[in-house]
């Protein structure tokens, strides 16, 4: 289906014929009609209605076809196809284009998977022909696209916009709508905005492809409910992203939204860590909220990178100062540090009572001449590389008369970051205008702007990143088969601990001697030959966690005091637990001393496949969730990043006397859990809890394996 230009057809067609075209006003079919003749396409139309006379007749002033089998008859085939008709009559229409040899199309109608299962059959009946034919669809359920640069308007919603550099695609109408607005009214201009709808066939992952490929396009935008092929999205965004800025808002992260999400586009969004991980694996750039989708558009569309982190604030007023500071200390930027030279113009420039240091203050009595000049400083500095102007309405002098000086001074440093901060009200529109028209992103408040630029420059160090390489583990795959196999064919859901160490131990994984007793006398005679002390732990399929029936006891010396404590724990588990069957008790070396207790495992993602997580066990992961996750296969950077990323990692670094972790055998532990999710999509969740780790080694304690269908 996928094949090279294959997207083509859809988005730079030579002729387009509308399916459902009318003279009625209010109409789909004549409001799609309307928008390609009146956005100025070049290329031939065909308005298609059934209800057109035989003889031929005109919709718009346009030749006018009862179907599309007529359009070929007089030689000609369009190269899409707008569907404005009734749901039901699409695939007739779908097959009718596909006999044509037509390449694409888009369907505007609603009533598919999004309305239940009967839509849902009706969906798959379209894909199907695609598939078939080769046909790239748009949709359903979808306003279209408009092509600024070909003219190509095909919605029926979206009136005239700017060409620009930003890429925008969504699967809610409503909203690239309300995105083109406000671009305009930012006067930020648009290269592609693409309506999604259901993502029948074409996804958001072709919309990579499509503006990663698009030379018109610098900024890409998006707002996803679900992403539909995790791996094929991940491959393409690794791609992408380094040559472009890719900022995603993806709705749908809580339960809330993401039943709302389903009802939308009748698609399940999956785990929402799932997709923080893919998009920090990919270097896309995740916002949470509409504001800040717009907010960081606005910036890579009209400033360069950041060279460096340092940001200068330059103010006219002390407190918007302080709260940019501290916005950029949270931010990952630093606050310039000004050169001596610097700081001995500023002295001369500005007025004694001024504050030199960054943030720099030229207070609030600054006239348009000293503010110009206070920044023509600060923008000198070597050590500067973005700047943001913090402006409160000045008591004295015009701030139009201020930013026309500003943009002046401004433009003679075009490989700086330059933002702008007006505070106040609606009465600063027309000079924030002046400002966007320039080229320098406007906002109203300290916190945004500061957000930005980090954003910006966390993308470059991004850009300059190899890709992953992907790491593969030695393991004895025929002896994991084998286990897995058996498992399947006695229908087990979980692997027994036994079989569970069995697997770990085809894959090399370091692990506490651990051997099962029946009996007393059995667990007295293993802990002799493992030598003391040993750990005894409740043995029961029933029984996941043994805390619950005080199941486990630590630190056994001398074969009675194994005995009494195997009788114990059995007891104890049969009389809290009468439903369960009690296997015995697992007898086990004892962790080293000083071992931190960390958790590792993985979990199947509908959408992304198997989600690896790490976190510091105990009372971190259950109150705190002190938790990370990426998607398999991991990559040397990402089990890095993952092990550097919890709040607890500079506990594993060593403190107060403490030796460090030993984090490469840390790391085989992370890289083998990732090596056995992809070799097994029968394993749905894996987890070892806990994972013991010292400047030693680290060392499985416990370890569970569930299955399921591939």
């Amino acid at each position: 289906m996928h094949q090279q230009g294959y997207l083509a057809p859809l988005f730079t067609p030579k002729s387009i014929a509308v399916i459902g075209a009318t003279d009625k006003t209010g109409k789909p079919g004549n409001t799609v009609l309307s928008n390609l003749i009146n956005y100025g396409y070049q290329g031939k139309i065909f308005p298609v209605n059934s209800a057109i006379d035989s003889d031929g007749g005109t919709i718009l002033g346009l030749p006018a076809f009862r179907n599309l089998e007529d359009i070929a008859k007089s030689g000609q085939t369009p190269d899409l196809a707008i569907l404005a008709v009734p749901a039901e009559q699409t695939p007739s229409v779908l097959k009718s284009l596909a006999r044509i040899k037509g390449k694409a199309a888009i369907i505007v109608s609603s009533g598919f998977k999004e309305t239940g299962a009967e839509g849902s059959a009706l969906e798959n009946e379209l894909i199907e022909i695609c598939h078939e034919s080769g046909i790239s669809l748009l949709g359903p359920n979808c306003l279209g696209f408009i092509n600024t640069y070909a003219r190509i308007n095909t919605t029926f919603a979206c009136g005239d916009t700017t060409k620009g550099s930003v890429g925008f695609f969504s699967q809610s109408g409503a909203l690239a709508s309300s995105f083109i607005e406000w671009a305009q009214s930012e006067q930020i201009g648009i290269s592609s905005f693409v309506s999604l709808g259901n993502k029948a066939v074409i996804d958001e992952s072709d919309m990579l492809i499509h503006f990663g490929q698009d030379p018109n396009t610098k900024v890409i935008a998006g707002y996803l409910e679900s992403v539909e092929h995790g791996n094929r999205f991940m491959k393409q965004a690794q791609l992408t992203t380094r040559r472009k800025p890719v900022i995603l808002l993806r709705a749908g992260s809580t339960a809330a939204g993401s039943r709302a999400a389903s009802a939308h586009t009748g698609a399940p969004g999956g785990l929402d860590m799932a997709y923080e991980a893919a998009f920090k694996q990919t270097g896309v750039i995740r916002v949470h909220n509409t504001e800040e989708l717009f907010n960081l558009a606005q910036g890579f569309a009209k400033q360069p990178l950041p060279q460096g982190p340092g940001l200068a604030i330059l103010t006219n007023s002390g407190g918007p100062g302080i709260i940019a500071a501290d916005a950029c200390e949270k931010s990952g930027l630093n606050l310039s540090s000004l050169s001596s030279q610097t700081i001995t113009t500023l002295k001369e420039v500005l007025p004694s009572y001024a504050t030199f240091f960054n943030p720099v203050d030229v207070m609030s009595d600054a006239d348009a001449d000293r503010l110009a000049a206070g920044c023509d400083t600060v923008l000198k500095d070597p050590n500067v590389h973005s700047l943001l102007t913090l402006i409160t309405p000045p008591p004295f002098g015009s701030l139009e008369c201020m930013v026309e000086k500003l943009v002046k001074v401004y433009r003679n440093y075009p490989d700086k970051t330059i933002f702008c901060c007006l505070m106040g009200g609606a009465n600063l529109a027309q000079t924030e205008q002046t400002l966007l028209a320039a080229g320098y992103p406007c906002y109203r408040f300290p916190e945004p702007a500061v957000h930005a630029i980090a954003a910006m420059y966390r993308y470059r160090l991004w850009q300059k990143t190899s890709l992953p390489v992907e790491v593969g583990y030695r393991r004895d795959l025929n002896k994991a088969q084998k286990i897995i196999l058996q498992a399947k064919n006695e229908g087990l859901l979980e692997l027994t601990e036994s079989k569970a160490q069995e697997l770990f131990q085809a894959y090399e994984m370091p692990m506490l001697k651990t051997k099962l007793a029946r009996t007393s006398d059995e667990a007295a005679q293993i802990a002799k030959q493992f030598g003391q002390p040993v750990a005894l732990k409740i043995a029961s399929p029933q029984i996941p966690h043994r805390t619950d029936v005080n199941g486990v006891a630590l630190n056994l010396e001398g074969q009675a005091a194994v005995r009494t404590a195997f009788n114990d724990i059995t007891a104890r588990a049969r009389r809290l637990r009468p439903d369960a069957y009690i296997t015995g008790c697992t007898v086990q070396t004892m962790a080293p001393q000083n071992a931190h207790e960390i958790v590792v495992g993985f979990k199947r993602d509908q959408r992304f496949g198997a989600m690896i997580f790490f976190g510091y066990g105990g009372i971190h992961l259950e109150v705190f969730k002190d938790l990370s996750c990426r998607i398999a296969p991991l990559s040397l950077e990402d089990v890095s990043g993952m092990i550097h990323e919890i709040r607890a990692f500079p506990v594993l670094t060593g403190l107060r006397g403490h030796k460090s972790i030993n984090f490469l055998a840390l790391e085989d532990v992370l890289l083998i859990m990732s090596q056995m999710a992809q070799d097994f999509p029968e394993i749905q969740e894996a987890s070892c809890n806990p994972v013991l780790v010292s400047d030693k080694g680290a060392v499985v304690a416990d370890m569970r394996i569930l299955l399921g269908k591939a």
